[in-house]
């Protein structure tokens, strides 16, 4: 695994907090926990893709998120988070706190045993590119291109309301070729806070994927993804091609 100054190149789906403390599943944790995640997929597709939930009391109470991207119909959002919680279930069963990363799946599921609702958190990072260049001879073209992409980017999604915030943008830097990138934070952060998150994950970008033809990098409340293919929805009437199959270097 390669390391940018503390930066985790990694291509996992999801990440278990073992320092978070364990339970069962016959636990009063585990009972809360398991209430509000069955409810999670449903709660978030009829909600426009965002949703909270708290379930129990004291010591005992459990809190959950999702999120799908911003281009998910309502269909593929309720079978993004309902494959996540799942997964979830399954990977990290027995530890209060785990997030599904935006990575194989469109889509963020996040539970703990503490309130992280609203809070700005940059770490942990996890961050991949594939394993292309852009080229040199129109490296100088697409690094023009590419640093008024990020700034507008970050206006567009930090300025979402507090349901969405969510962004996309396409930049041609030849005649043939154009980068497509994403970005999107939890809408219960703030302007402000939604803006420093993505600046975070576009500073993680420059440190260890800058001038890569395509990649990720997701912080708790926010990711950043970028292709020179579409990978996103593009229009109502336009159907985004899936990117090809790429070779993330770990």
């Amino acid at each position: 695994m390669e390391n940018f100054a503390g930066i985790n190149l990694t291509y996992q789906s999801f990440r278990c907090y073992d320092d978070s403390g364990s339970f069962t599943t016959s636990s009063t944790y585990g009972k809360n926990l398991d209430h509000i995640l069955d409810s999670l997929p449903h709660s978030v597709s009829e909600n426009g893709g965002f949703y909270k939930a708290i379930g129990g009391q004291d010591s005992n109470k459990a809190y959950s998120l999702g999120m799908c991207r911003g281009d998910l119909s309502k269909g593929d959002c309720y079978r993004c988070v309902s494959s996540s919680v799942n997964d979830l279930r399954v990977k990290c069963s027995h530890w209060k706190e785990a997030v599904s990363l935006a990575v194989l799946r469109p889509c963020i599921v996040h539970y703990a045993n503490r309130s992280f609702f609203g809070n700005l958190e940059v770490e942990p990072t996890d961050a991949a590119h594939n394993n292309e260049s852009i080229k040199s001879d129109v490296l100088t073209k697409f690094e023009m291109a590419w640093d008024g992409l990020v700034v507008s980017l970050r206006r567009n999604a930090s300025n979402g309301s507090s349901k969405f915030k969510y962004a996309t943008e396409e930049a041609k830097f030849t005649e043939s070729q154009t980068t497509y990138a994403l970005m999107q934070c939890t809408p219960d952060l703030s302007q402000e806070n939604c803006w420093t998150c993505l600046k975070r994950a576009t500073e993680t970008h420059n440190d260890c994927c800058r001038a890569k033809q395509g990649g990720f990098v997701q912080k708790p409340n926010c990711y950043f993804f970028w292709d020179l293919h579409p990978f996103y929805e593009l229009g109502p009437d336009t159907t985004a091609a899936l990117p090809p199959a790429h070779t993330f270097t770990k």
